[in-house]
């Protein structure tokens, strides 16, 4: 039962490795060199891999037993879509809206993750929720997986 969970969530670990060596390498061209925070990217990457794992683990095992989880789970992420501070840093908002900016735990992955690549400060409340949302998160989706696909054969 895990193994298709984790085959689906390795393989876009793979394809996001290889696709970040070539995001280095046109950083690099463009004149942006790796500096020594690049050492950083492997434990954004481990990080953001957890958390990931969790969250298929967690929806794996919620999609065996409600059918719907799958469309709810699509209007979510739309919603997250536009709360991810992909474009833009958390800076730029006015004062009451960036504590709940930093509830996203995607806002820590991006933040950590241009620190790794581009140098960029982030903040230490970025790292720790980075590292403590995945390891909720892998904890969590964990747990439900476990709980919920016991009887995943006999209901599908």
């Amino acid at each position: 039962r895990w193994l298709l969970v984790w085959a689906a969530v390795g393989g876009v670990v793979v394809s996001f490795l290889l696709e970040t060596g070539i995001l280095v390498a046109g950083l690099a061209a463009l004149g942006h060199f790796p500096t020594l925070q690049l050492g950083l990217l492997p434990v954004v990457v481990l990080a953001e891999a957890a958390l990931a794992l969790g969250v298929a683990l967690g929806l794996a095992g919620l999609q065996v037993r409600a059918r719907d989880v799958e469309r709810i789970w699509g209007i979510l992420l739309m919603a997250g879509f536009f709360l991810t501070p992909v474009f833009f840093t958390p800076d730029i908002l006015s004062e009451p809206f960036r504590p709940w900016l930093r509830l996203n735990p995607l806002a820590a992955v991006l933040a950590c993750g241009r620190q790794a690549l581009l140098g960029t400060p982030a903040a230490q409340s970025d790292w720790g929720m980075l590292l403590g949302s995945a390891a909720f998160a892998l904890w969590g989706g964990s747990l439900l997986f476990r709980r919920l696909s016991r009887d995943a054969a006999e209901r599908i």
